[in-house]
């Protein structure tokens, strides 16, 4: 860096750390609960013996694949699901044999967890699209459980997906979030796509030097946008700012200063509508508003106060 804001990328070894972090605080320690859903239950070793299996034959994929792009095809999938949800899952009844006005209206309507109806698989392969299109490598992570009794177009798509080596299920064992993070930090350079602001429990359990560094350099967010007059849907996706928003020192960049002058100068990022002091305790606004800052490297900044200490 010379003069200006920087990114802070992980060191091969930080990278490793963090990969390092997920495997032993998020994957291994589901070898031995039954689901996300029991975390109490415990099972017999012979299933803890066929979990480290399939996570073994999960990596082994993994290493086959060439990639540089990771796309989170939940959070791709199900963009907007409250607006086609009650749709979706009257389709999902009539293969299954069941008449949707036999289902009581609020299993119809509002969404479960985990979500019971399939991904939008064409919302994801457009997205791919775009990336193929800028000469990326995208890699399609879904939960195994997306792939069963899918219709007609979106098994179309998922033929395409297998042919191109373009999809990797997590195994069913597993949080697909922990799946999609697992390939993407693998990768030296691997960006990941999703609009999850990874603030979620789990990845607060990873050493937060390593992580927060790793998403404000690596998450590609996107857009996705309807156009009512021709029923057509289009998406933009936003790469990551080329710096971090944190409070940086850049170094003297005078040679010929001695030890006792130099001048340290420092960046600190602020969004100009808002009082300093208040994003600094994130106080209430004067117009009643919550200054809403995580300091995490990922709010956002509209202006930059640069100054300068002499040392």
């Amino acid at each position: 860096m010379r003069g200006g804001v920087d990114s802070f990328d992980l060191s091969p070894d930080e990278r490793r750390g963090l990969l390092e972090d997920i495997v032993e605080r998020l994957i291994k320690p589901r070898f031995d609960i039954a689901s996300h859903y029991e975390p109490e239950k415990r099972i017999s070793e012979a299933e803890k013996d066929n979990r480290r299996a399939e996570f073994t034959r999960f990596q082994d994929q993994v290493e086959a694949i060439a990639y540089d792009t990771v796309i989170d095809g939940a959070n791709v999938g199900y963009h907007g699901l409250g607006g086609w949800y009650a749709e979706a899952k009257a389709a999902l009844l009539r293969r299954q044999g069941k008449e949707p006005n036999d289902v009581p209206l609020s299993k119809r309507r509002c969404p479960p967890t985990p979500v019971d109806v399939a991904p939008k698989f064409q919302l994801i392969e457009d997205l791919r699209q775009v990336l193929l299109a800028q000469g990326r490598k995208p890699l399609i992570v879904l939960h195994k459980r997306h792939l069963p009794e899918l219709e007609e177009s979106s098994a179309a798509i998922y033929t395409t997906w297998t042919a191109q080596r373009a999809i990797l299920a997590s195994p069913g064992f597993l949080n697909d979030d922990y799946c999609w993070l697992y390939i993407a930090v693998r990768h030296p350079n691997c960006f990941i796509v999703s609009n999850d602001q990874m603030r979620d429990h789990h990845f607060s359990i990873l050493r937060p030097r390593y992580f927060l560094r790793w998403r404000q350099r690596y998450r590609i967010t996107y857009s996705v946008f309807f156009d009512p007059s021709t029923a057509q849907t289009s998406l933009e996706i936003h790469t990551p700012r080329p710096y971090s928003i944190w409070v940086q020192s850049v170094p003297p960049q005078n040679p010929s200063e001695t030890e006792e002058h130099k001048t340290s100068h420092w960046h600190i990022p602020f969004i100009a509508s808002i009082p300093i002091l208040n994003q600094a305790t994130n106080r209430m606004t004067s117009d009643g508003t919550e200054v809403e800052l995580h300091k995490d490297g990922d709010d956002p900044c509209t202006a930059w106060l640069c100054t300068y200490s002499d040392a």
